[in-house]
């Protein structure tokens, strides 16, 4: 069990959970990003568009503006019991898998989402765990600028309802943003940081952090600075569908909390502070003296201890110009602290006028990690990552002698050869294969490759065929290769995916078409590793042995 000595890890498991809830709301977890459409060429382009014209969303989530990657969410797939799976980008499989200390203890789940905002239960069974705590998950924009606010929804976040342990009828809240989620990153850099028409494009979370450094008068997050733009038009959005859940949570208790937690990594930890700031010091949702009437917050929630908020950010970018710092710090320096690991370059300030600390700094060194990483712990990108974060965390707090003995034995032994390997949250595997063998991929698979997903994976084939049948200088270039690529996934359609619910009859169709038909080598895999999934999700029996064991050893060692 978690005790105060490990506030740090476990907010940031916290976190580490906002991104596995986000995750499960993907349709094409294999490919949530349109990354295997990426050529130079149009082709990705074209894969988007079909997305925009396809099917109306089943969530009933509005379309997403044309400057913005589409990506597609369900709702009705989060459930915190359940580790899951994606592939955001090639080479990088990521299995989240949050302690069972948290999720375990987790009952009720419901999704707050549309304007005005309806609160949803969406409780999946579940017979293990003590289930004393509810989560409300809430969605928000990424992506809307000062020029043209409309972004993309996505889930951003939720928050946690939980006993205190001292008195069960005094309970704790834990607001929790999620961080940036994209594809490749240089791509999604590049097109956040473009202007085509007057505006960014591209990826909605990136879009929204790369206006980091471009500052606005937002009187709903600060009265008397300059804040972040994106992160400011994001949170103004999002406060009252927070806030909404804040008063069923009140309503529900018949009380106020006695504490009140708010945390968030990268993106989200801007999204935290700025959350902090509109509740404590903005002119909107924070306290006016003249007239709390003007208070756009519930009159429940206005009773709430504000003051007292405990705000922990982990690799969090600057949010606000040298005034927000000192505004921020008078009201709030002493409740919040601000994790960095190393040279963390997204932590950096962008310009000498950037505020220099904001709360109090948590430095974190890479000397605690284990060997092999800290080789690569220096470059500022690395930094970044949540798991190096935790073990960094982890490695502090085994080696203070005033930590007791019952919180060193806690993670088992961090030194131990697999210690990382089995007990991770946050894990990333290069190749299908390494994902198939971890422990808790039986599990993920239930919730990633749920009995729906062949019809997911029939809509993604649909939008590719859609694409491929448009112009692009790949098809004038190579006409015959992307008719080949047509044809076979025609045929893919047809057959619903199916080839059978046997792996050998699944793995000979697929060499049948790699004779047949003269593909990309890597279109050809991706295709193959597509209906290998399909089967995974009908045939409980077919396991990560029967598989490596199968010719289909060769296409999990490469994707």
């Amino acid at each position: 069990m978690y005790n105060q000595h490990d506030d740090l890890i476990y907010h940031l498991d916290l976190c580490i959970l906002s991104y596995q809830l986000y995750t499960q709301t993907l349709v094409w977890p294999m490919d949530p990003y349109y990354e295997q459409m990426d050529k130079k060429d149009e082709r990705r382009e074209n894969f988007m568009d079909a997305v925009r014209q396809s099917a109306p969303d089943p969530d009933g989530l509005p379309r997403c503006p044309d400057h913005l990657d589409p990506i597609r969410y369900r709702y009705k797939q989060i459930n915190p019991h359940r580790p899951c799976f994606a592939l955001p980008e090639t080479g990088e499989w990521i299995l989240y898998n949050t302690p069972a200390e948290i999720t375990r203890r987790i009952g009720k789940t419901y999704v707050a989402k549309g304007a005005p905002t309806k609160i949803e239960d969406i409780t999946k069974e579940n017979d293990d765990g003590i289930k004393d705590c509810d989560i409300y998950c809430f969605e928000g924009e990424t992506g809307g600028q000062i020029e043209k606010k409309q972004g993309a929804l996505s889930l951003m976040g939720f928050i946690l309802v939980r006993p205190l342990p001292r008195n069960a009828a005094d309970y704790a809240v834990h607001i929790v943003f999620r961080g940036s989620r994209s594809g490749k990153v240089s791509r999604a850099m590049y097109e956040g940081a473009s202007r085509i028409g007057g505006w960014r494009r591209g990826n909605a979370d990136w879009v929204t952090d790369l206006a980091y450094a471009t500052y606005c008068d937002n009187h709903f997050i600060s009265s008397k600075s300059q804040s972040s733009s994106g992160f400011a038009i994001s949170m103004q959005g999002m406060l009252p569908t927070i806030l909404k859940c804040l008063d069923k949570i009140h309503l529900a208790k018949k009380k106020k909390p006695s504490e009140i937690y708010v945390t968030g990594h990268s993106l989200g930890g801007a999204l935290a502070t700025h959350f902090v700031s509109a509740v404590v010091q903005g002119n909107g949702y924070g306290y006016i003296p003249s007239d709390m009437r003007l208070n756009k917050m519930p009159s429940n929630v206005q009773t709430w201890p504000w003051r007292d908020t405990k705000l922990i950010t982990y690799g969090a970018p600057w949010v606000g110009d040298r005034e927000f710092e000192t505004e921020f710090n008078n009201n709030f320096k002493g409740n919040a602290r601000r994790v960095v690991l190393g040279n963390d370059i997204v932590a950096k300030p962008p310009h000498r006028t950037s505020s220099s600390s904001l709360g109090i700094l948590c430095p974190l060194t890479i000397h605690g990690l284990p060997d092999g990483v800290t080789n690569f712990a220096n470059r500022g990108s690395l930094c970044h990552e949540p798991y190096l974060i935790r073990r960094a965390l982890i490695a502090s707090a085994t080696h203070k002698e005033d930590v007791p003995a019952q919180t060193k034995t806690a993670y088992s032994n961090p030194e131990a050869e697999d210690y990382w390997d089995v007990n991770e949250p946050w894990k990333i595997f290069p190749v299908f294969v390494n994902l198939l063998e971890d422990p808790h991929f039986e599990i993920a698979r239930k919730q990633s490759l749920s009995s729906d997903f062949g019809s997911r994976a029939i809509e993604y084939f649909k939008c590719m065929n859609s694409a491929l049948d448009k112009e692009s200088s790949f098809d004038r270039r190579t006409s015959p290769q992307q008719n080949e690529i047509r044809k076979v996934v025609n045929q893919l359609t047809l057959d619903q995916i199916g080839f059978g619910n046997d792996l050998d009859d699944i793995y000979h169709t697929w060499q049948d078409f790699k004779k047949q038909f003269n593909l990309e080598e890597q279109t050809h895999n991706f295709l193959g590793l597509i209906s290998l999934m399909r089967l995974l999700a009908v045939n409980s029996t077919v396991t990560d042995q029967n598989i490596t064991e199968s010719g289909f050893q060769y296409l999990v060692d490469l994707i």
